[in-house]
């Protein structure tokens, strides 16, 4: 297994996020995006085998809104 910390620039992990890193950004530059779906569209354009995007769905039902009328904090 592969264990690092961010930004250490020693592993194959961190090599690996960079090449993908430098990918997106040049598929972000050349495809417009008007919603997060673009955007998700995007990110399966620069994937390889054995790589997963993923959606969430989170219910705000769960989040406790305060009194001010403030977001819920999402550490909740």
């Amino acid at each position: 297994m592969l264990h690092s910390e961010v930004g250490e620039g020693k592993v194959e992990v961190d090599m690996k996020f960079g090449h993908k890193a430098q990918h997106f950004v040049s598929i972000l530059g050349r495809l417009p995006r008007l919603c997060a779906a673009d955007l998700f569209q995007h990110l399966e354009l620069c994937r390889f085998n054995g790589d997963y995007n993923l959606e969430l769905d989170i219910s705000m039902a769960l989040f406790k809104f305060s009194s001010s009328g403030a977001l819920p904090f999402l550490e909740q």
